[in-house]
């Protein structure tokens, strides 16, 4: 029975059943039962909600099947609590426990209709609620709750709030992975494995710009900040806020056609012109309460790229090939023609530093001649022909900023 917090060793073992519940196929009842184990006298199921009419049950944990269907049934209809607080919930971050303990002692509890009509027909008394994500009006969340007969169930109660603000972080950023894996799993398959093809970096949101996953050049690109990154909501950035701005317009503007569309995005010196199309399969993929807050919507697939015009930008050389800024550096020399003596005079380093660098991008790309280096070099030049059917919107985008900068006659 655990009435304190728990030893690091206990600690690091509920987080690997964190992770391990999130990937299962029947998503956080490893955590639940876990729980229930650990805080006997405790129930929890995850539960969704759209915030005014319906509720959805799933996995439970602690109680018999009669007594979660007897809650799921009726927890939201008779939840004059959750009514009453239901903006204040949806307000609240995801990883939030929400307890009744902490805004009214047993009295006000008892005359709640919640418990009237939900909890004391089947035992139960006070209760947790803890977020694990919204979207518009829909939220998702972990329901907990105490049988009133248990031992201790008053310390077993502050003693669970404790640990789950404890593994929160480590439940959202779990969810998130169960996420991305099941998308990228789902679009395999859908793809036929073209997936992994993709070298340009890739990011795939929602229409409200929530990150979902990203590929390998992708993430590295938003690790790295520059021309993506991600804000404290985890949606997808561009460099400037009116860049992301219009980042989020056409997000909107393709999830209400269909089409694909671009925009061109300036960071530093360098140009890239932004791609964006439906992404399949829709969210509803992602897993049961995925599928309950966000439906089928679509989700989108944003491309960093380069028109052919566009000077290659080391950056992104670095985000595609996993190289060092560097070595980035060369292989933009590479690719303008320069030879290891030309590139070593340009950057005032020795040809012999310059050649181990070249050697260090062979073994990178797994490459053995300069010959096929190239080769590699040039289908990262080659995949600029995906940003074509954009290429004329980007570049008249680009004028119109240009002359909306210009003085007038």
């Amino acid at each position: 029975m655990q009435t304190t917090t728990p030893s690091p060793e206990r600690l690091s073992e509920l987080i690997g059943v964190v992770y391990d519940s999130a990937l299962s196929e029947r998503q956080w009842k490893g955590l639940m039962e876990a729980l229930c184990e650990e805080f006997p006298g405790c129930a929890m199921t995850s539960m969704a909600s759209d915030g005014e009419d319906r509720a959805w049950g799933y996995e439970y944990a602690g109680a018999s099947p009669e007594e979660i269907a007897f809650v799921q049934e009726r927890l939201h209809s008779s939840n004059d609590i959750q009514r009453i607080y239901a903006r204040e919930f949806l307000a609240l971050p995801a990883g939030f426990v929400a307890r009744s303990r902490k805004f009214m002692g047993d009295e006000a509890l008892h005359a709640t209709q919640v418990y009237r009509e939900v909890l004391r027909p089947i035992g139960f008394g006070h209760f947790m609620q803890m977020k694990l994500g919204d979207s518009d009006e829909r939220f998702v969340y972990l329901f907990i709750s105490f049988r009133e007969d248990a031992p201790e169930h008053e310390r077993l109660y502050d003693a669970l709030f404790r640990l789950l603000t404890l593994l929160a972080p480590h439940i959202l950023r779990a969810a998130r992975i169960a996420r991305a894996m099941r998308m990228s799993r789902e679009a395999s398959r859908l793809l036929g494995g073209a997936l992994d093809t993709i070298i340009l970096p890739m990011a795939v949101v929602d229409a409200a710009g929530a990150l979902v996953f990203a590929n390998a050049a992708g993430q590295r690109a938003i690790d790295r900040g520059g021309i993506l990154g991600a804000d404290a909501q985890g949606r997808l950035t561009l460099p400037t806020p009116s860049e992301t701005r219009e980042l989020r317009a056409r997000l909107r503007e393709i999830d209400a056609t269909g089409q694909p569309g671009g925009l061109p995005v300036q960071e530093g010196d360098s140009a890239f012109a932004i791609l964006v199309m439906p992404f399949f399969p829709s969210l509803d993929r992602a897993g049961q309460l995925d599928g309950a807050l966000y439906g089928a919507r679509r989700a989108f697939a944003v491309f960093v790229g380069q028109t052919e015009d566009d000077a290659v930008d080391p950056g992104l050389l670095a985000d595609v090939f996993d190289l060092t800024l560097r070595e980035a550096e060369v292989c933009r020399d590479l690719l303008r023609g320069l030879g290891p003596a030309e590139i070593a005079d340009a950057s005032g380093r020795s040809v012999k530093t310059v050649r181990n660098q070249v050697q260090a991008i062979h073994d990178k790309l797994g490459v053995t001649s300069h010959r096929a280096l190239l080769h590699r070099l040039l289908a990262f030049r080659a995949v600029s022909h995906v940003f074509s059917g954009t290429q004329r919107s980007v570049e008249a985008e680009r004028r119109g900023r240009l002359e909306a900068r210009l003085p007038g006659p």
